[in-house]
């Protein structure tokens, strides 16, 4: 048996989140003893403790743990799998408190390596996720133009995963943009996909996008219908989703003035984001309280939660994202 195989996940997504999950042995094998000789064992275990931190927004642990994975499967010359490996790292980056610029440049370094060997799933990849930073820095023409590269990119492939990820990719796109409608048709395309089917995991990241949508488009009815989709299909470990179907629902409820129901959800959706390094997760869930608080009358403390939110969108390099809640700010600055 390979060393790596009596490793795995485990603890409650509460308790992972909170920082008490781990890699437990369940063989009696020890990492050094792994270590002596087993470089592609090692290269899979430590892949599958990136994704266990990944799971749970621990995205410095996760880093960490895909850089020991990139090493060892470097060690033992499996080209496939490193691919899979630097795609991996390459989602944690960008989800995590990596500045933008950091993120690009280790997405180049993969896109070049993985045109070189034809690893078009990495080559996919890479691109989708230069085009969500291109985005993120307000180039919606070169967001759209890579974006359609790495759907081109993929064409042929049909895997169920990398058609939910490139439309999850289009949408965030198009949210950026401000344009819902478009978000919508590229989300729901993915989301249609997945129904046929049946991928349980990423139907609920891409309702919980749908559900995103129609919220900035005031389609609140339509907005719950996701929400509901999304809180239905969503795991445990999901900690990202679990996240933003309590802050969307918090906003909803919010709009139809229940406030005390809609507060305790979108706080119940920041204390789960504060477990978590997932910089993008943590400010949309504090914007997403801040206007809940906003509009029960609580308005220094929407403030203080829209000022936090607008921290970490500078601090990751998320331009467009800080410009909406500058200008968020300013609407809360404006007497009643």
């Amino acid at each position: 048996m390979p060393c790596w195989a009596g490793w795995s996940w485990s603890g409650s997504a509460s308790s992972r989140a909170a920082g008490s999950g781990a890699a437990t042995r369940s063989s009696g094998r020890s990492w050094s003893s792994c270590a002596r000789g087993d470089s592609l064992g090692l290269a899979k275990a430590y892949r599958l403790l990136a994704h266990g931190y990944t799971s749970v927004g621990e995205s410095t642990k996760a880093r960490e743990a895909a850089e020991q994975a990139i090493e060892f499967v470097r060690r033992a010359g499996q080209e496939r799998l490193e691919a899979k490996i630097l795609r991996l790292y390459c989602v944690i980056l960008f989800w995590g408190p990596t500045p933008l610029n950091e993120v690009e440049s280790k997405n180049r370094e993969a896109l070049t390596w993985a045109r070189a060997r034809g690893l078009y799933t990495l080559e996919a990849g890479a691109l989708g996720i230069l085009a969500r930073a291109a985005a993120m820095r307000g180039d919606f023409a070169e967001a759209r133009r890579l974006s359609k590269e790495a759907g081109s990119t993929i064409a042929d492939v049909g895997e169920l995963l990398t058609v939910a990820y490139d439309s999850i990719s289009e949408g965030l796109i198009e949210l950026l943009a401000g344009d819902p409608d478009a978000a919508i048709v590229a989300l729901n395309r993915g989301f249609e996909a997945l129904e046929r089917r049946g991928g349980r995991s990423p139907l609920a990241v891409l309702a919980a996008n749908l559900a995103r949508a129609f919220v900035v488009k005031g389609q609140d009815d339509d907005a719950e219908r996701f929400i509901r989709r999304c809180r239905d299909a969503v795991a445990e470990s999901q900690l990202d989703t679990q996240i933003k179907w309590r802050a969307l629902q918090g906003v909803v409820l919010a709009r139809r003035g229940e406030f005390e129901e809609a507060t305790r959800l979108a706080r119940e959706a920041v204390a789960l984001a504060e477990r978590s390094e997932q910089v993008d997760s943590q400010a949309e869930a504090l914007g997403d309280l801040a206007d809940v608080l906003h509009r029960a009358g609580a308005v220094q403390e929407a403030v203080r939660h829209a000022e936090r939110a607008l921290a970490l969108y500078e601090g990751k390099g998320n331009l467009v994202s800080a410009a909406r809640l500058r200008r968020l700010l300013a609407h809360l600055a404006t007497p009643r």
